[in-house]
C-alpha cells in the first residue's frame, strides 16, 4: 500500500512539474521576446546615445537657434532630426540654396554633443520621375560632401509604393553618399505600419540591404502603453519594434541598428505621456541593445515638464549594450593604436585601458586567430571573476582561437557583480594581435536568469519524481518479472538459448586468421577502389562465417589508426573499418537466423557492465547538449564511446570460448610486437625518432608520440608477462617471455616517465604479486629495478623534472587549467573533446604557451570528469567496482589453478591497473586505440566460470 502512495505521489508531482516548466517555458518567451543580452550576443551593433528629437530649426533666427540646441542639450538630447526639403534646395536643376542649412551648421559647431540626422526627401517639380534615382543620388552627394565634417547620418526619403522603386534608389545614392562621406551611416526612409514587415521583407528579397547601414520605423500613433508586450502585426503598439527585429535576425542582418524616427501617444494625457516616454527609454536601454535611437515628437519637448523630466535623468556610465572601443568612456594609456572598430595595445606592456560602466556582467568583442598573446583584466582592482586569475590580482585572456582559425566572439570578463558603476582595467601583454579588441559588452544582468531558474528546478523535479515513481514501482512489478525469469529458467532446460559457437580447430583457426590477416594488409596497402572494395567484401564472407576474426584484426590494426584506409572521398582508421565489416556481418547472421536471434536477445545473461556500459554512450550523448565546439564533440562521441561500446557487445557475444580469448590475445600481441620491433629497428637505424630533453633520442614506431607507444605497450605487456609466468608448456613460457622482452624494451625506449615510473611498475606488481609464481617477486623486483634504472640512464630526468618548462610544468599547468575548468562547470563538466579549445582559447596559463595543444588535462579523473561531468565520474567509478569485483575470484585462485581463466583475469587485472597508474599523468581512455583496449579489459572481466587448461 505504501509503495502504490509514493507512486501516486510521484506521478502527481511529476504532472505538476511538469505543467510547471510549462507555463514558466510560457511567461518567459512572452516576457522576454526581443530581449537580448550583450555580453551573451556577439552580432550586436555598437550601441549609441538613445535620446533624439524630431524638430525643424532652419527658419528659426539665429539667436533663438542657439538657445534652442542649447535647451535641447540641457535636456540629455543628442539626436536632432531635421526633414531636408530637397525641392527647396535646388529650385532649378543644378542650382543650390544652402542658405538655411548653412545656418543650422553653424549653430551645430557650437554644440559639438548633438548630432544631426538629416531626412533627405521631396523631389523637386521638374524632376521626371525616370531620371529620380540618379538625379537624387547626385543630390544626396553633393550635400554630403558639402556637411560631412558635421553629419554623418543621412536618411533616405519617404518609402514609396514600389519596393524595388526604393531598392533603385538606394543602390544609387548609398555608395555615393560613401563616396562623398567616408564616415557616413545612411539609414532607410522610415518603415509606417500597417504594411511595415511586409515592405521590408521585399527589401531584403530585393537585396537592398546591401545599402543600408541602419533600418529606420516611424510608428507615429501608438495605441497602448510601452509595457504592452504583445507582438503581434496586427497591432500597432512599442514592441512591433520586436517583429522588425525578428525579421532582421531572420534575414541574417543581425549588426545593424533599428532607429525609431517617429512615435507618441497622442490620446495620452501630458502626464502619461512623460511617464510613457520614460517607460520606453528605459525598456530600450534594458532590453534591446539592438536599437539605435528614440526620437520624441516635436510637441513633446515644447512642454516644460517634459523637459524638466528629460534634465532629471542622470548621465549615467555605459551599460547593456555593445560599446566602441573609442567610446567617450575608455581612457587609454601607453601604446595603442586603432584602425576602423578595432583597437590593439602595443608590445612594450605598458598598454592600459580603463573602462567605467554600470552593470552586472562585462565581456570583450574580440577578434582571435593563431596569434598568441595575453590581455590582463581587472574590476574595480581585483582579478576579473570569469578569467582564470594570474599573479598581481589580475584575471588572464588568452587571445588565441580555439581552433586557430579566424573568428569574431565574445569573452566574459565578469559575471554576477553587484549592480553598480564599475571600472574595468585592461592592461596589454604584449604580442601581436592584430587588432584583436572590437568593442566591450555591458550586462545589468540577464532578464530570462530567473526563468531558467525555475526552470532548472522543474526538471531536477521531474528527475526525482520519476526515480522516485521507478523505485516505488518495483515492488509492484516483482510478480512480473518472477514469472519472466521462470520462462527464462524453461527455455534454457528447452535448449534454447544461443550458446557461444564451436570453435574451430587450432588449424583451420590459423588458416583463417590468416587468410583474414593477409586481406587487412591488402587493405592497407592502398590498391585501387574496386581492389578495396573486393578485399572488404571478402573479409565480409568470412566474417560472417567467423565474427571473432573480425574482432581479432581488430585487435591487430588498433595501433595502426593514424594511417587510414582510403573509400573514395572517405578515410577510415584500419580497425573502424574493420568494425563496421563485422557489424555488418553480424547483422547478416542474425538477419538469417532470426528466430533464434530474438530467443538469444531474450535468455543472454546480462550484467551490470552492460548496463554501465550502455549509459557510458548514453551520458556521453547527453553532453553534447551543451558542447561549445559541437563538430569534434560529436566525432568523439562515435569514435571513442559509441564504436568501442559496439566492439564491447561483440565481444560479450563471440569472445566467451577460451579458444576464441586465447586468439584475441594473441592478435593483441603480435599487433603490439610489430610496433615495438618497428619502433627498435627505427631508433637504432637513425631512420625515426624524437629528440628529446638533453638530447635522448626516444622511440616512436607508428604513433605520433613516443608517449602513446608506451600507454599502448603498457596494455599489452600484462598479457605477455601472463603467458612468460604461468603457461604450462615450455614452449608458451619461452614465447612469452620473448614477447615481454621485446615489448619491455620498446616500452623502455621510449622514455617515456609516466610509463617507467607509474604504469609498468604497477601493473608488473599486480601481475607478479597476484600471480604467487615461485619466481614472480623476484622477476617483479628486478624488473621494476631495470625500469628505474633506465631512467637514471636516459638522459631526460634532469629535464623532466624542470618545474619551468619540462613534462612536470606541463602537466602541473594542464592540472591547474583543468582545476579552473571544473570550478566553472562542476555539474556537467565541458563536453567530449571540448579541452584542447577550452584550454587553448581561455584556460591556459601565461607562462604555458610554449605547448598550447593539450588535448587532455593528462589525468584521468579530471578528463572524465571534463567531459563527462560529475555523474561520469561516479559511472567510471561503478565500472571499476563491477570490474574488480568480477575479477576478484579469479585472482584468488591464481595460486590453485594455473588454467586460462585466472590467466586471463590475472593480466586483464594487470593491464587496468596499468591504465589507471598511468593515467594518473597522462591519457587513459579518450584514444581510439586505448577506448577499444578499455572495452577490451570490460569485456574479458566477465570470464565463464568454467575450469580450463593453460594454452597448450
Amino acid at each position: 500500500m505504501r509503495d502504490r502512495l509514493i507512486f501516486c505521489a510521484a506521478l502527481l508531482a511529476f504532472a505538476f512539474a511538469s505543467l510547471a516548466a510549462g507555463f514558466t517555458a510560457r511567461e518567459k518567451a512572452f516576457e522576454t521576446r526581443g530581449y537580448e543580452d550583450a555580453t551573451r550576443s556577439a552580432d550586436l551593433p555598437y550601441r549609441q546615445p538613445l535620446l533624439g528629437a524630431n524638430g525643424d530649426w532652419l527658419k528659426q533666427p539665429r539667436a533663438r537657434l542657439d538657445a534652442e540646441l542649447e535647451r535641447l542639450r540641457e535636456a540629455n538630447v543628442t539626436w536632432l532630426r531635421q526633414h531636408i526639403p530637397w525641392a527647396a534646395i535646388e529650385t532649378t536643376r543644378g542650382r543650390y540654396d544652402w542658405a538655411e542649412i548653412d545656418a543650422l551648421i553653424d549653430a551645430l559647431r557650437k554644440q559639438p554633443e548633438l548630432r544631426l540626422v538629416a531626412w533627405l526627401t521631396n523631389a523637386p517639380a521638374w524632376l521626371p520621375d525616370d531620371e529620380y534615382p540618379a538625379a537624387f543620388a547626385q543630390f544626396a552627394a553633393d550635400f554630403a560632401a558639402r556637411y560631412g565634417d558635421v553629419i554623418d547620418h543621412y536618411q533616405l526619403g519617404e518609402a514609396p509604393q514600389q519596393a524595388a522603386l526604393y531598392a533603385a534608389t538606394l543602390a544609387a545614392a548609398y555608395p555615393a553618399i560613401h563616396t562623398a562621406d567616408t564616415h557616413a551611416l545612411v539609414l532607410t526612409a522610415p518603415l509606417r505600419p500597417p504594411n511595415d514587415l511586409t515592405y521590408l521583407s521585399e527589401l531584403y528579397a530585393l537585396g537592398a540591404h546591401q545599402n543600408w547601414d541602419a533600418l529606420s520605423a516611424a510608428h507615429g500613433a501608438y495605441e497602448t502603453p510601452p509595457l504592452d508586450r504583445r507582438a503581434d502585426s496586427a497591432i500597432v503598439n512599442y514592441s512591433r519594434l520586436v517583429l522588425l527585429r525578428e525579421l532582421m535576425r531572420e534575414q541574417g542582418d543581425r549588426r545593424r541598428a533599428l532607429w525609431l524616427t517617429d512615435f507618441d501617444w497622442p490620446e495620452a494625457t501630458q502626464e502619461e505621456q512623460i511617464l510613457y516616454y520614460e517607460q520606453a527609454l528605459a525598456r530600450a536601454a534594458r532590453e534591446w541593445p539592438w536599437l539605435g535611437a528614440l526620437f520624441l515628437p516635436a510637441n513633446a519637448l515644447e512642454e516644460p515638464s517634459q523637459l524638466e523630466a528629460l534634465r532629471a535623468i542622470p548621465a549615467s556610465a555605459p551599460h547593456n549594450g555593445l560599446f566602441h572601443m573609442q567610446h567617450e568612456a575608455a581612457r587609454y594609456s601607453g601604446e595603442w593604436s586603432f584602425a576602423g572598430d578595432a583597437a590593439d595595445y602595443g608590445r612594450v606592456g605598458d598598454s592600459e585601458l580603463y573602462f567605467t560602466y554600470h552593470g552586472r556582467d562585462i565581456a570583450l568583442l574580440l577578434r582571435e586567430d593563431a596569434w598568441h598573446t595575453v590581455l590582463y583584466a581587472r574590476i574595480d582592482g581585483a582579478a576579473a571573476n570569469a578569467l582564470p586569475p594570474a599573479a598581481e590580482e589580475r584575471g588572464y585572456l588568452i587571445l588565441t582561437s580555439a581552433d586557430r582559425n579566424p573568428q569574431r566572439g565574445l569573452t566574459a570578463l565578469a559575471r554576477d557583480l553587484p549592480l553598480a558603476e564599475h571600472e574595468l582595467q585592461l592592461i596589454g601583454g604584449g604580442g601581436d594581435t592584430h587588432f584583436a579588441l572590437l568593442g566591450i559588452a555591458i550586462s545589468s544582468g540577464n532578464l530570462a536568469a530567473p526563468y531558467e531558474r525555475q526552470l532548472s528546478l522543474a526538471a531536477l523535479t521531474m528527475s526525482l519524481a520519476a526515480a522516485f515513481a521507478f523505485v516505488s514501482a518495483l515492488p509492484m512489478l516483482r510478480p512480473i518479472w518472477q514469472r519472466i525469469v521462470a520462462y527464462r529458467v524453461l527455455l534454457r532446460s528447452e535448449g534454447v538459448a544461443i550458446t557461444a559457437e564451436c570453435p574451430p580447430s587450432h588449424r583451420a583457426a590459423a588458416g583463417s586468421f590468416a587468410l583474414a590477416t593477409m586481406g587487412y594488409v591488402l587493405l592497407q596497402a592502398q590498391l585501387a577502389l574496386p581492389l578495396t572494395l573486393l578485399i572488404c567484401a571478402a573479409l565480409l564472407a568470412l566474417f560472417v562465417w567467423r565474427r571473432e576474426l573480425g574482432l581479432a584484426l581488430i585487435l591487430l590494426a588498433l595501433p595502426f589508426h593514424q594511417y587510414p584506409i582510403a573509400l573514395g572521398g572517405l578515410r577510415f582508421p584500419p580497425a573502424e573499418l574493420l568494425l563496421v565489416l563485422t557489424l555488418m556481418a553480424e547483422l547478416l547472421h542474425r538477419l538469417l537466423r532470426w528466430r533464434q536471434t530474438v530467443r538469444a536477445v531474450y535468455v543472454f545473461r546480462y550484467q551490470v557492465l552492460d548496463a554501465a556500459t550502455l549509459l557510458w554512450v548514453v551520458l556521453g550523448a547527453l553532453t553534447l547538449l551543451w558542447a561549445r565546439w559541437p563538430a569534434p564533440a560529436m566525432t568523439e562521441w562515435r569514435a571513442l564511446l559509441l564504436e568501442p561500446a559496439l566492439f564491447y557487445v561483440l565481444l560479450r557475444l563471440h569472445a566467451r570460448a577460451p579458444a576464441t580469448q586465447q586468439r584475441l590475445v594473441a592478435s593483441l600481441l603480435l599487433g603490439a610486437c610489430l610496433v615495438a620491433a618497428l619502433g627498435i629497428v627505427q631508433l637504432l637505424s637513425g631512420a625515426l625518432f624524437v629528440s628529446a630533453e638533453g638530447g635522448a633520442r626516444r622511440l616512436l614506431s607508428v604513433y605520433g608520440s613516443p608517449n602513446h607507444v608506451a600507454l599502448f605497450l603498457g596494455r599489452c605487456i600484462p598479457f605477455a608477462l601472463v603467458l612468460w609466468l604461468c603457461a604450462r608448456p615450455s614452449g608458451i613460457r619461452r614465447l612469452g617471455a620473448a614477447v615481454t622482452i621485446l615489448l619491455l624494451a620498446a616500452a623502455i625506449l621510449t622514455q617515456s616517465f609516466a610509463a617507467l615510473l607509474l604504469g609498468l611498475p604497477v601493473g608488473f606488481l599486480v601481475v607478479t604479486l597476484a600471480g604467487r609464481h615461485r619466481h614472480a617477486r623476484y622477476l617483479g623486483g628486478g624488473i621494476v629495478a631495470l625500469l628505474l634504472l633506465a631512467i637514471l640512464l636516459g638522459g631526460r630526468l634532469n629535464a623532466w623534472w624542470n618545474w619551468q618548462e619540462g613534462s612536470l610544468f606541463t602537466r602541473a599547468n594542464a592540472w591547474q587549467s583543468a582545476l579552473q575548468m571544473l570550478a566553472d562547470e562542476p555539474i556537467r563538466g565541458f563536453g567530449l573533446d571540448q579541452f584542447l579549445y577550452a584550454y587553448r582559447d581561455t584556460y591556459i596559463a601565461p607562462d604555458a604557451w610554449r605547448d598550447p595543444d593539450l588535448s587532455h588535462p593528462h589525468n584521468f579523473l579530471l578528463d572524465i570528469w571534463l567531459r563527462l561531468g560529475i555523474l561520469g565520474v561516479a559511472l567510471f567509478a561503478v565500472l571499476q567496482w563491477r570490474f574488480w569485483r568480477q575479477i576478484s575470484s579469479a585472482l584468488r585462485a591464481v595460486a590453485a589453478a594455473k588454467n586460462w581463466r585466472s590467466m586471463l583475469a590475472l593480466a586483464t587485472a594487470g593491464a587496468m591497473a596499468n591504465l589507471l597508474a598511468h593515467g594518473l599523468v597522462d591519457n587513459s581512455i579518450f584514444v581510439h586505440d586505448l577506448a577499444f583496449i578499455f572495452a577490451l579489459l570490460l569485456a574479458l572481466a566477465y570470464i565463464p566460470a568454467v575450469k580450463t587448461a593453460a594454452p597448450a
